[in-house]
């Protein structure tokens, strides 16, 4: 149901993170699937999830251990059952190192 493969990030965005990040996600707002990455300085435990306004998680996109890096990750609209989820806000938020990024997504359904 969801997407957490490496998709293409060029060489150069590739290298070591310097620190801890959450990029934007693209399209945004969407009618579908989103791409987002996350900047990793060094190997770790990932937990990327999306969540509803109310905090309930919607989606597990990502978790488990990660290379450093860039960890290029997509969310394609649906929710743990496979049906789409409706059109709001959510949110993705990224955990790692006992640290903590969110970025806002808006689905237009």
């Amino acid at each position: 149901v969801y997407d957490a493969a490496l998709l293409p990030v060029d060489a150069a965005a590739n290298a070591r993170a310097p620190a801890f990040a959450l990029r934007p996600s693209r399209p945004n707002p969407s009618r579908g699937a989103v791409a987002f990455a996350a900047e990793l300085p060094q190997a770790g435990r990932l937990s990327v999830d999306v969540l509803d306004v109310a905090g309930r998680r919607v989606a597990t996109v990502y978790d488990g251990v990660a290379a450093a890096g860039v960890r290029a990750l997509a969310w394609d609209g649906r929710g743990a059952s496979g049906a789409e989820a409706g059109a709001g806000l959510f949110f993705v938020r990224a955990r790692f190192g006992g640290e903590m990024r969110v970025a806002r997504v808006v689905l237009a359904r």
